[in-house]
């Protein structure tokens, strides 16, 4: 193959690229334009001149065939002929050196540009992390002054509901003397404390108001549902006692005035009975009729209508102590037995004056009477008393279930509202 085609096969290299990218099939421009000058140098020498072929490196490599470098090493230097034509140097003295692969080489700032980059990264970092830092800061700071406050909050509203608690046990010292009075068996000297008691009622009311005070203190809107249940239960235990405080003296008048009447009508039916005794002594006497029985039948007549009076005048004032005990019919048997003593009377006065007819009309008189009271007594319980003791049954019937209650409500708050403040630390 002669010169012109080898510098004809380097010119039609045309996929030799100029920018090339490292890679190891493409050559740089370098090694092109060392080649191309040693052809041009051997034009000139004698066809049987051999010109080495880029130190043997060929331009591709082959499929299937080993890999060659597609650049030379350093101790593979390009040798030509030592001397040749048009004042060509025979041998280069040294070796054309090689061009290595072509790389992109990055843009380097200055060092003291990066130091500055450096710097002001760190700035806005050291900026970033104080932004959050202290933004932290912020939102702990306002959560614990929120926990703070929501806890003092808590704190103030538990003591409000201890005030209230107070409050209601110093009711309890008036109310719950009331209360023994209304649950016990009423006594006069039970009966003797009521007026006192009832003096001191308004006090335990006001301390019910100073109560219900603190416990609408206790209310907010934070309330938590325990806090919240606390509160109605308070607000029961209040209710509960103003019913007490309302129905209390109801059932303590009630009962002292039950008590005052069945107590008189107790006495009178006592006199009642010693009364009718005598009636009956009197009649026996004057089955014989000497002057000295129809003296004495006539005495004890006498003192049977005085105990009948007395009687009647106890009843009167027991129907006008407690007017729910119907007595009525006590009053009119003991006034039947009153006329009964008047007619056994007159007979005696008659028969002592010899008067056998007014001494008879007058013993039929009584006769009569005494026979209408005896028709009257057997509708009459065996003691007045049960009379007043029925009618105050019914009288205290709806105060009383109204009060046990209110007594049972303000019990079991009470031990809520204890229990409460005691699992809160109070």
């Amino acid at each position: 193959m002669g010169r012109k085609n080898k510098h004809t096969k380097l010119s039609h290299a045309a996929h030799i690229k100029r920018h090339t990218e490292g890679t190891s099939n493409e050559l740089s421009f370098s090694v092109l334009d060392a080649a191309k000058n040693a052809a041009d140098a051997g034009e000139g020498l004698d066809s049987k001149a051999k010109v080495p072929r880029f130190g043997g490196i060929p331009l591709f490599t082959l499929p299937g065939k080993k890999k060659l470098h597609t650049t030379p090493q350093k101790e593979d230097a390009l040798p030509l002929p030592s001397k040749g034509p048009v004042g060509m140097p025979a041998q280069l003295s040294s070796p054309i050196p090689v061009a290595p692969e072509a790389k992109t080489k990055k843009y380097e700032p200055p060092v003291d540009e990066i130091a500055r980059r450096k710097m002001r990264r760190r700035v806005r970092n050291g900026l970033a992390i104080g932004v959050v830092a202290i933004a932290l800061v912020a939102l702990a700071a306002t959560g614990a002054s929120f926990l703070y406050k929501e806890y003092t909050d808590h704190t103030e509203r538990v003591t409000y509901l201890e005030a209230a608690l107070s409050d209601l046990m110093k009711a309890d010292e008036i109310t719950v003397e009331m209360d023994s009075v209304i649950t016990g068996e009423m006594s006069d000297e039970d009966a003797a404390r009521v007026p006192a008691i009832e003096e001191r009622l308004p006090d335990a009311a006001a301390l019910l108001d100073s109560a219900e005070a603190s416990v609408q203190a206790a209310e907010s809107e934070s309330n938590s549902s325990e806090e919240k249940e606390a509160i109605a239960t308070a607000r029961a235990s209040i209710a509960a006692r103003r019913d007490m405080i309302s129905q209390g003296p109801i059932l303590m008048d009630t009962a002292a005035s039950a008590k005052e009447a069945s107590d008189i009508v107790e006495v009178a039916w006592a006199e009642v009975i010693r009364a009718d005794n005598l009636a009956r002594d009197a009649a026996a006497l004057i089955a014989d009729t000497t002057m000295e029985n129809v003296e004495a039948s006539k005495a004890k007549s006498i003192e049977a209508k005085e105990l009948f009076s007395d009687a009647r005048v106890q009843f009167e004032n027991a129907a006008q102590e407690y007017p729910s005990a119907n007595l009525s019919a006590h009053i009119e048997y003991i006034e039947k037995r009153i006329a009964a003593m008047d007619y056994a009377i007159a007979s005696d006065d008659a028969i002592l004056a010899y008067d056998k007819d007014t001494a008879a009309s007058q013993n039929d008189a009584y006769n009569q009477v005494d026979q209408e009271a005896a028709a009257l007594a057997e509708t009459l319980s065996d003691s007045p008393s049960d009379q007043v003791r029925s009618a105050y049954l019914r009288d205290i019937e709806e105060p009383g279930k109204l009060y046990s209650e209110a007594r049972s409500v303000a019990a079991t708050a009470d031990a809520f509202i204890r229990d409460y403040l005691g699992s809160n630390g109070k």
